[in-house]
């Protein structure tokens, strides 16, 4: 039997199910990453250059991107609980509702995409052409999610006492693109780490950025193809948003614990934007 995805019932579990998913996985579940993060975040806030010598500009610029990447994320999930958590008694005007919270979101994806291209450009040592690659194509990126967030619309559902998203179908070439240009930073990345012979030797610096590639790219596609593919689909408006915030909080926890992880293994990894002084000769 034939499943009408447009059916009113269909339409109101879904929503259910959309919004206990994003109560319990998104909310519960980054609240615990944040608080478990707190301790790291405010070492990285404190932390001087090494050496006794201030950091650099370029340092205190990824460190800005990881601490908004997370951060951002926070008020995002929070803003998105104000509109599917609304009730009737405390109904949001959800196109307002609907322009703030995919602004944090999309500035979020474009932060997660940055932490990637500081890497790639990090790893071919500054080499023009890629570095002239990586801005084109975060500059692409951020040219649709702004293009998006105008384009937004959402209206209050009486029926499901929530905000209906209208607009999601128009999201179908920026998710598209999201995909793209994070496959491209990413498959740019282990390129650049094989190029150097001990890229996937079992030791060192190399070792380690090798193997995060290989998870980075594995998280990334498997968070982000669902909701390209959904969008595609076309099932209906629930469907076409479930995976959006999980997908959100997947990509932000992957790009800020692969920070993390870099940052613990050597502070000084990211100083200056290059990694030139533990280059392989």
């Amino acid at each position: 039997m034939a499943i009408d995805w447009n059916d009113p019932t269909t339409l109101a579990e879904q929503y259910l199910a959309f919004l206990k998913s994003h109560y319990t996985v998104a909310t519960g579940f980054y609240l615990w990453e944040v608080v478990n993060g707190i301790p790291f975040d405010w070492h990285v806030v404190k932390r001087e250059g090494t050496e006794g010598k201030k950091q650099t500009v370029s340092a205190l610029f990824t460190k800005s991107v990881y601490l908004a990447c997370r951060y951002l994320t926070l008020a995002s999930v929070i803003s998105a609980d104000a509109g599917f958590g609304a009730t009737k008694s405390s109904q949001v005007n959800c196109e307002v509702w609907m322009r703030a919270t995919m602004t944090f979101s999309y500035l979020i994806f474009e932060l997660a995409s940055i932490l990637i291209a500081i890497r790639v450009i990090t790893i071919w040592n500054r080499h023009r052409v890629m570095t002239a690659l990586c801005v084109a194509g975060l500059a692409l990126q951020l040219g649709y999610y702004i293009r998006e967030i105008v384009r937004e619309e959402a209206k209050w559902d009486p029926t499901n006492v929530t905000c209906l998203v209208l607009s999601a179908q128009t999201n179908r070439p920026t998710v598209t693109v999201t995909l793209a240009v994070d496959m491209f930073l990413l498959i740019s990345m282990l390129v650049g780490l094989w190029r150097w012979r001990d890229a996937s030797c079992g030791r060192g610096l190399w070792s380690l950025l090798w193997q995060q590639g290989l998870i980075w790219l594995a998280v990334a596609t498997l968070a982000e193809i669902p909701t390209v593919v959904l969008l595609w689909l076309n099932l209906n408006q629930a469907m076409d948003v479930i995976f959006f915030t999980p997908e959100m909080i997947i990509v932000v926890v992957a790009a800020t614990r692969m920070y993390r992880i870099l940052w613990s293994y050597d502070p000084a990894a990211y100083i200056t934007l290059g990694l030139e002084r533990n280059l392989p000769t």
